[in-house]
């Protein structure tokens, strides 16, 4: 009873996985191989890498700002004639004074003006306290790394799930694909022996007319299975980045269906300790609270070190000048910003009971997604026993009834009604077969431990 169905599926597997599966080059992509041309091309996760990379430098950014700053700074104008002769009005008698005096080196009384003035001046400054602004930059940067990274291994995992999901639906629509080949032959084959029994007066010209009607609906069929197959692989050729005119076949995957072993307590607590959507919700909670900390530090004095080294602005760009150094601490005391700091304050806080919120809210989803996930499995797994079970009858059936028909003690109604339901069962088993395999991994996507 079961080996003529057995029969037929290794067949079915044959056809896909050998003739129908082959692209015209003869490549076949395994799921792990169609995991890693996705991971290396599409264009989601490669823009979340690139968002990673701008977050490393936006840390090494802000932790630049906890060192001094030096800066050589040099300057150039140019003065009219008149205000050059009235700058430099009295050098020439203070020179004099200072000369018939003794009282120094004339040469220390400077010209006032030059027609053109070169200045140059080298300043450092050193943080000393800013309100804790430039650490909670740092610690906002560093949370925000921390999500990115977190969100560029959700995109990964999402990737593995879509590529799994796709591969799985393909290699589904190959089978159903030989499903209908096989019944379209079957009508075919029934259709050309009613016509000889006809010939002969065996069977009436409605038997005839009703195996042509069978055919053709097969036929319809068949060329919606075609269809659903190409729109399948050009599915999974987008999630991998490839190109649609390429071509290659796929390997068939082993199916083994076996019951869960986790509680789902066990899962609900792993998706919320591990899964990184979360991880990305609760870094952007950090770096939030981290800008509620820069805010605060709006209402706070800010003290600088600063150094000057300078030369003495005069007519030529080479330092050969005087040179002039100083050293203190700036000390600034925001006093009031027409409210901007409050509001700035008030907005942060704001931002960051928006994000708790989320947060619970996330927490609530991937419960949710577990649930449902591990229902699916459950699901498809109970379908996949009642639907051998419906397969192994219905092909006995189909069994018995064609070796009646063909010594014509069966009515092709009843061949007809058989060979639909043999149809609806084995396309029932795939059906559940891969529902179960897409279950599958999509419980580990929402437990956040899917793998390639």
């Amino acid at each position: 009873m079961q080996s003529r169905f057995k029969r037929f599926f290794l067949i079915a597997l044959f056809f896909f996985a050998y003739s129908g599966a082959f692209g015209q080059n003869g490549r076949v992509i395994s799921v792990k191989e169609a995991i890693e041309i996705a991971l290396e091309n599409n264009a989601t996760l490669n823009a979340t890498r690139e968002a990673l990379r701008a977050s490393q430098h936006g840390t090494q950014k802000a932790r630049s700002n906890l060192f001094p700053k030096a800066d050589l700074e040099f300057g150039y104008s140019r003065l009219d004639p008149g205000t050059v002769r009235r700058g430099n009005v009295f050098v020439d008698v203070a020179r004099t004074l200072v000369d018939t005096f003794n009282a120094g080196d004339p040469n220390d009384i400077r010209p006032g003006a030059y027609d053109n003035n070169f200045s140059t001046v080298f300043q450092v400054v050193q943080p000393i306290y800013n309100g804790g602004a430039n650490w909670a930059a740092v610690n906002l940067a560093k949370s925000r790394e921390a999500g990115t990274v977190h969100e560029l291994e959700d995109t990964r995992q999402q990737t593995i799930l879509e590529v799994k999901s796709r591969y799985f639906r393909t290699l589904q629509a190959q089978e159903l694909l030989a499903v209908s080949k096989k019944s379209l032959e079957l009508s075919e084959e029934h259709l050309s022996s009613s016509r000889k029994m006809f010939e002969v007066g065996m069977r009436s010209r409605t038997e005839v007319l009703r195996w042509e009607v069978q055919k053709a609906s097969n036929e319809g069929a068949l060329i919606e299975a075609r269809n659903n197959l190409k729109i399948a692989f050009a599915a999974l050729k987008q999630i991998m980045g490839l190109p649609q005119e390429e071509q290659f076949g796929l390997a068939p995957v082993a199916f083994e269906p076996d019951s869960l072993m986790n509680s789902l307590e066990d899962q609900i607590h792993q998706s919320v300790a591990k899964h990184p959507r979360l991880k990305t919700v609760n870094a952007s909670v950090n770096a939030q609270h981290a800008g509620v900390r820069a805010a605060w530090s709006a209402f706070q004095p800010k003290v600088n070190f600063i150094y000057r080294l300078g030369w003495e602005q005069n007519n030529t760009l080479a330092l050969d000048s005087f040179s002039f150094w100083s050293a203190g601490v700036s000390v600034s005391f925001p006093l009031f910003h027409s409210l901007g700091n409050w509001s700035n304050l008030q907005e942060s806080k704001a931002k960051l009971n928006r994000l708790e919120h989320l947060q619970t809210e996330s927490k609530r989803t991937l419960t949710f997604e577990v649930i449902r996930a591990r229902l699916n499995v459950e699901s498809a797994y109970k379908r996949i026993q009642i639907a051998k079970k419906a397969a192994e009858q219905a092909e006995e059936n189909l069994r018995v009834l064609n070796n009646t028909f063909e010594v014509g003690l069966a009515a092709n109604i009843d061949v007809v009604d058989a060979e639909v339901i043999h149809r609806r069962a084995q396309t029932d088993l795939i059906n559940a077969r891969y529902d179960f395999l897409i279950a599958r991994a999509q419980l580990d996507r929402a437990t956040g431990q899917i793998s390639e």
